[in-house]
């Protein structure tokens, strides 16, 4: 059992139940009938927040624990959503489809060489007009001391767990703006904040983006 499906199957909920903030200040943008694609939805609370206000969503998450969760919620809300089992570093986001692509404490914990793809990807994924949402860890996170000490360092900003064999990577502002060259930014955040949606009360160092593509 890999690292993530061991922590769903040992919490009845890994990220809490509320939508990140943004997206809901930010929801009115959408209009209705455009689509939202949640890559690394964990048991769904984005996903579930635009579905329940009409959205098609498609949700994919790579912990078959975390997707069945997801199900089970929706059916418990009778909110109707695609939910898909699947490698977001494999998983085929089709062209120009999507009008929100959301990509929520997830990137954190890949490569950079994956980090790139996984954006190339949602960026080709995009309507005109469409956007996409990033949160992730900053290098004012307490994580980040912790792998300092702890981990091997790959790469500026990215460390190798060898214990769960897992990568975690922290940004900065800059190290994601540079894949959104050309895009409107609408959000642009980097905060240190008391996280009390699970587990203990704890810190995270978060950066919030999100930005919307241009015509042309």
């Amino acid at each position: 059992m890999n690292s993530w499906e061991k922590a769903y199957w040992e919490t009845d909920n890994l990220w809490g139940k509320r939508a990140d903030c943004t997206l809901i200040e930010y929801s009115s943008l959408l209009h209705d009938g455009d689509t939202v694609l949640d890559l690394g939805m964990g048991e769904g609370r984005n996903a579930h927040y635009f579905a329940a206000k009409g959205h098609p969503v498609t949700g994919v998450d790579y912990s078959s624990a975390a997707v069945k969760r997801c199900g089970e919620i929706g059916i418990e809300s009778g909110v109707e959503m695609e939910t898909i089992v699947a490698d977001i570093t494999q998983f085929p986001v089709a062209s120009s489809s999507y009008s929100l692509i959301i990509l929520s404490n997830v990137l954190s914990f890949f490569h950079p060489d994956e980090i790139e793809r996984i954006i190339h990807k949602a960026i080709s994924g995009l309507v005109v007009g469409g956007m996409i949402y990033i949160q992730a860890f900053n290098r004012d996170d307490p994580a980040y001391a912790r792998n300092e000490k702890g981990a091997a360092k790959v790469d500026e900003g990215t460390f190798y767990r060898e214990k769960n064999d897992t990568y975690i990577h922290f940004f900065t502002k800059d190290s994601l703006l540079e894949f959104f060259t050309g895009f409107d930014v609408l959000v642009m955040t980097d905060s240190y904040r008391l996280d009390l949606t699970h587990g203990e009360p704890h810190h995270h160092g978060i950066i919030e983006l999100l930005v919307r593509k241009q015509e042309g």
